[in-house]
């Protein structure tokens, strides 16, 4: 009796660790470590704005401001880093003319830790936009101001050329280089910063840069293996 008196008393937890509150959760700047085999589905949409670096056409120094909607599926893993192939959606809101861009690439990701996370991409944009046309028709510059310069006009031109009203679509490449930030609100949910660098072909093969940057949301839902 003595001795299953005894072994009771050593098995038993002390009262002050019965107290004991749990164990403190992991600090926010702790790091971050993936699992092996462990996959992640990345959906970004982010408001866009940027400067023209080179502006033959003198279409002004602003860029027409855009919307990207990106989705990423991580498959690969190099160390702390993963590997996305990418697809993404970007309209452009100048007017009078919409932009639609088609852009497939890559994304790198790393999680440093619950808060905070770093990304760099690289897209292949493919741009849907107007095609340079030959004019079909002219009209007579107004007798009040006979020295108009307007859009295919020089000085004192007698008539205006006007180009065919159809849209005229072509398909102008690019390329578009980003690294950015996130700062984690919730588990799977962040904000976004981005700097951008990006440019196009166009149909006389002048290449236009522009670099600006970007604010948007991002969706990181986690796929355990």
């Amino acid at each position: 009796m003595v001795v299953g008196a005894a072994l009771v008393a050593l098995g038993a937890r002390p009262v002050y660790a019965q107290t004991d509150p749990e164990p403190a959760a992991a600090s926010p700047n702790s790091s971050w470590g993936l699992h092996p085999r462990e996959r992640h589905v990345y959906v970004r949409a982010e408001f866009t704005a940027g400067a023209r670096l080179r502006d033959p056409f003198a279409q002004g120094a602003l860029a027409p401001p855009s919307v990207l909607v990106q989705g990423s599926y991580a498959l690969w893993q190099f160390g702390q880093w993963s590997l996305a192939p990418s697809l993404g959606v970007q309209v452009g809101l100048g007017s009078p003319f919409v932009h639609a861009v088609i852009q497939p690439g890559v994304t790198v990701h790393r999680r440093i830790n619950s808060m905070f996370g770093v990304h760099a991409r690289l897209d292949v944009p493919l741009a849907l936009t107007r095609a340079g046309v030959e004019p079909v028709t002219y009209v007579p510059v107004p007798a009040s101001r006979p020295n108009e310069i307007g859009a295919g006009t020089t000085f004192r031109r007698t008539n205006v050329p006007v180009p065919d009203v159809n849209q005229n679509l072509t398909l102008a490449p690019g390329l578009e280089v980003a690294a950015g930030a996130s700062l984690y609100v919730r588990a799977g949910l962040a904000l976004t910063a981005e700097v951008i660098f990006n440019g196009y072909l166009g149909d006389s093969l002048y290449f236009y840069p522009i670099v600006g940057g970007g604010l948007g949301v991002l969706v990181d839902y986690e796929i355990l293996p």
